[in-house]
């Protein structure tokens, strides 16, 4: 249950990034919008996938200094 917490919070922060950037390419108008469409994806196939993606490319670009290797174990169709 802790696991599964802490997934949820990281989520959560990753969406609140994603609106956030959102908002510097988008009319004020379309905030709603684009807010409606981002909670959308909250249970979208691959959400979570490009979710990790995105931290994997934050701890490449930052050097990675804590990590030796980063292994991509990916399922069969090798999605990411």
């Amino acid at each position: 249950m802790l696991l599964k917490s802490i997934h949820d919070r990281k989520g959560e922060r990753y969406l609140a990034r994603v609106k956030s950037t959102m908002r510097h390419y988008v009319q004020p108008a379309m905030y709603s919008e684009i807010e409606r469409q981002i909670e959308l994806t909250r249970h979208s196939p691959g959400s979570e996938e490009a979710a990790l993606m995105d931290r994997v490319t934050a701890l490449m670009e930052g050097g990675a200094t804590s990590h030796d290797r980063i292994i991509f174990d990916t399922g069969p169709t090798g999605h990411t």
